[in-house]
């Protein structure tokens, strides 16, 4: 029994308590990823992020990780009757 907290397994708050396993290592921030409620991640490609760095990405940097394609739309061709087809357009349900 622990004399700190009185029970007989050590509640995670316990000074005493063991350090929670680590499953693995962050790609973004490279601390260790550890089985505790707290520690939230997602696996891609087998590698393990926290879920608060991925909200710490960039859009250019979660797209790299997805392999997601990042379109400009500089290079769509849009005349200018496309334009006013689709000013009309929105105009007509207002």
């Amino acid at each position: 029994m622990c004399y700190v907290c009185h029970q007989s397994t050590c509640s995670p708050t316990c000074p005493n308590a063991e350090e929670p396993k680590s499953v693995g290592e962050c790609e973004y921030c490279g601390f260790s990823i550890r089985l505790t409620e707290d520690d939230e991640f997602i696996e891609v490609d087998g590698k393990m992020y926290h879920l608060d760095c991925l909200s710490d990405m960039t859009g250019n940097e979660i797209a790299e990780l997805f392999d997601l394609e990042i379109n400009d739309p500089t290079n769509y061709a849009y005349s200018e009757a496309d334009y006013y087809e689709d000013l009309y357009n929105e105009q007509r349900f207002f």
